[in-house]
């Protein structure tokens, strides 16, 4: 039976000779007929296109190689790209620039399947997408999509450099998300000029990326939203001369790693992503790194740009890094960090303050007491406190927390 797809067949043909003798009544000869038996078999070519996406990297053009788009479709099973199939472009792309570099007329998709994607520095909202169809010598294909994130990586780790991308996978992964702006009440205690070598917000501690020696504030200079960004005022910490660090590769005591880190209290669930926009000076590169061992580079940063890790996996992560690389003794390069989104249950925030430090899972009276006794200042409420006690999520165990516990307990 033939394919649907199939629009013309490719028939082998072999032949035979067969000689009949038949006796004629009428003739005294024998008449010998010779005919031919054509026998063959028919064959349908399978063409098979599969939808592609492809990872747009962060402030530089997508470059797409030969075979591109064919290199995961197949004609009878082999690689298409490889055995003559070419691509047409059907539906060009609408928030960027697709062509084919060198082409002239440019068809804006090489026939090899390769491209190139540049995104427009406004209308890019994270994703873009055109669609092909791959022809080989006997048939088209329907039209496939590509599509193009500001989302690369995965099935585990994915790195993202567009704030509403970055939500959309998180999304589809089914993660529930946390914001910290850095306007709560628990950073009153590092406003500007003030400092603090930590500060618990939201189930999160936070601290500089050099605890010994450095701390954290947070100002308006960096801020993006509302009044308040976070940062470290001493910019990292580094040793060296200008002379000896001034090396392609320099040693790892010239490296400044300006920026701070987030560790999860005792008790909250593991983080699967992280993101938030970095302001970066003259050029800074950061990086996210989780649990000190995966680390993601992006690109330079200059005005305020979002960058986003996700975890995929099970066990996710309980502490993440934002590091300045490039930054060296007589080369001093600065990052600023504002309107942050965490994922996960940050929070347990179930009032459960009873008995102190050993919470037993029941809201009762005695919940309601420790509560009183925090929100009148007769005891100061530590990391597993917060934890369970700020109901509200805004970074203080207050009257309105109270209120909710005592409804819970009734």
């Amino acid at each position: 039976m033939l394919s649907a797809k199939a629009n013309k067949m490719n028939i082998s043909y072999s032949s035979c000779i067969s000689t009949v003798l038949i006796k004629s009544r009428q003739l005294p000869v024998y008449v010998a007929f010779l005919y031919f038996f054509v026998s063959g078999f028919v064959h349908a070519a399978s063409l098979v296109t599969v939808d592609d996406t492809y990872g747009i990297p962060m402030s530089q053009p997508l470059l797409v190689e030969s075979f591109g788009v064919l290199e995961n479709d197949t004609i009878d099973g082999e690689n298409a790209g490889e055995n003559g199939v070419t691509a047409t472009l059907i539906i060009t792309v609408t928030k960027g620039m697709l062509t084919c570099p060198g082409a002239a007329p440019d068809p804006g998709l090489c026939a090899d399947g390769s491209f190139e994607y540049i995104p427009d520095t406004t209308g890019f909202d994270g994703t873009d997408s055109f669609v092909y169809q791959a022809v080989s010598a006997t048939e088209t294909s329907a039209p496939t999509t590509v599509t193009l994130s500001a989302c690369s990586g995965g099935p585990q780790i994915f790195s993202c450099w567009h704030e509403s991308v970055w939500l959309e996978k998180l999304t589809e992964l089914g993660y529930s998300t946390v914001q910290e702006g850095f306007e709560g009440a628990a950073w009153n205690v590092a406003r500007s000029p003030n400092t603090a070598n930590s500060i618990t917000s939201q189930g999160i501690v936070w601290t500089s990326n050099h605890t010994a020696t450095n701390n954290l504030t947070t100002g308006s200079g960096p801020a993006r939203t509302g009044n308040y960004g976070v940062f470290d005022p001493d910019h990292g910490v580094a040793s060296g001369t200008p002379t000896a660090c001034d090396v392609n590769n320099p040693p790892a005591h010239c490296l400044y790693h300006d920026g701070f880190s987030g560790s999860t209290l005792p008790g909250i669930s593991a983080l699967h992503g992280v993101g938030g926009y970095i302001a970066g000076t003259h050029g800074a590169k950061p990086a996210i790194i989780l649990d000190g061992t995966t680390q993601i580079d992006f690109r330079q940063v200059f005005g305020f740009q979002f960058i986003g890790v996700i975890d995929a996996g099970a066990a996710g992560f309980t502490r993440f890094e934002f590091r300045e690389l490039d930054g060296k003794i007589g080369q001093a390069l600065y990052i600023f960090g504002d309107d942050f989104i965490l994922t996960g249950a940050l929070l347990i925030a179930d009032g459960d303050l009873a008995p102190w430090n050993n919470p037993d899972g029941i809201i009762n009276a005695a919940d309601v007491m420790i509560a009183t006794q925090l929100v009148l200042g007769q005891r100061v409420p530590g990391t597993l406190q917060y934890a369970h006690g700020d109901i509200n999520a805004d970074g203080n165990i207050n009257l309105a927390d109270l209120l909710l516990i005592t409804q819970t307990a009734l």
